[in-house]
């Protein structure tokens, strides 16, 4: 009986050791748990922040792409005023020219076989000359416009 008992003894103290064991598992295992969840808690929270700040992101990119808008129109309109410079600038040009040839009929019909001095004809190459260079800046402000219109379309 006393060996009985000695074995049922040991056998008790090997379930006591046992139990006590499988309460440290299950106490690191809750603690565990408790970590990843405390961390998954963290994740949620900052992913609902994220969230919150998409509508205020999208105002300021919708704003953003307004002002962009804004500048697109904007160098298309001086681009179409650069164009009607030019288109201006360029008939002034064509007047000019039939001035200055009609000049040259007239300087070269005189019957003495001497050229006239038309006194207008200095002031129209000087006139001719400044058309000339404003047409070269209209031009120069155009393909200026044009590139930034471009550079624009492509940066929206």
């Amino acid at each position: 009986m006393k060996i009985e008992n000695n074995k049922l003894w040991l056998e008790v103290e090997r379930l006591k050791m046992e139990s006590i064991a499988v309460a440290h598992r299950k106490e690191a295992a809750a603690n565990a748990f408790d970590a990843e969840k405390a961390e998954t808690m963290k994740e949620l929270e900052d992913h609902k922040m994220d969230v919150e700040e998409i509508p205020t992101t999208m105002d300021l990119m919708k704003g953003e792409n307004d002002n962009i808008q804004l500048e697109v129109l904007t160098a298309a309109h001086q681009h179409s005023s650069c164009e009607a410079g030019v288109e201006r600038l360029r008939m002034e040009l064509d007047v000019l020219l039939e001035v200055k040839d009609t000049c040259k009929i007239m300087e070269s019909g005189d019957l003495n076989g001497e050229v006239k001095e038309i006194p207008a004809a200095h002031f129209m190459k000087s006139e001719y000359d400044k058309l000339q260079l404003d047409i070269l800046t209209a031009e120069h402000k155009h393909i200026l416009s044009e590139a930034q219109v471009d550079w624009l379309k492509e940066n929206i």
